[in-house]
């Protein structure tokens, strides 16, 4: 029996609900004291596309300084909007333009039906406490 049935019968449902936000495509890290670089790229996002690669010291942020937290930061920015790095890579520095990708996120929630009839209320209250009531069986 699918789990849709399953949780009907307790009077409850699987609601879903996704979001899209930008995804940097990179992992920025920050020894104590020490410059911002790239930790990690991915291979197929955009920032590898723009040339980003592992250990670039980034050197501004949008004509800034780095922000404190930039996974914070892309999570205020939308999907195709441009990040500007300067950074420093083998002594030289150069400029790079990035789309900020996409993230997928789907969330589940189990919530209570409001039409649940009387035996499913009973049932979901019998899982939700632990108390059950005995059933006996009857014959046919």
């Amino acid at each position: 029996m699918p789990y849709q049935k399953l949780l009907a019968r307790a009077g409850l449902e699987l609601r879903t609900h996704e979001t899209v936000r930008a995804a940097l495509g990179f992992a920025p890290q920050r020894e104590p004291g020490g410059p911002w670089t790239v930790a990690a790229v991915d291979a197929d996002g955009p920032a590898a596309k723009s040339g980003l690669r592992v250990g670039d010291e980034i050197v501004r942020w949008n004509n800034s300084d780095v922000p404190r937290r930039p996974e914070r930061w892309s999570g205020q920015q939308k999907p195709g909007d441009v990040l500007r790095l300067h950074i420093r890579r083998a002594e030289k520095e150069e400029s790079i333009e990035i789309h900020l990708g996409e993230l997928h996120e789907k969330f589940f929630q189990v919530a209570e039906m409001s039409n649940a009839d009387e035996r499913a209320r009973r049932l979901r209250d019998g899982i939700l406490h632990g108390t059950t009531e005995p059933v006996t069986a009857r014959s046919r």
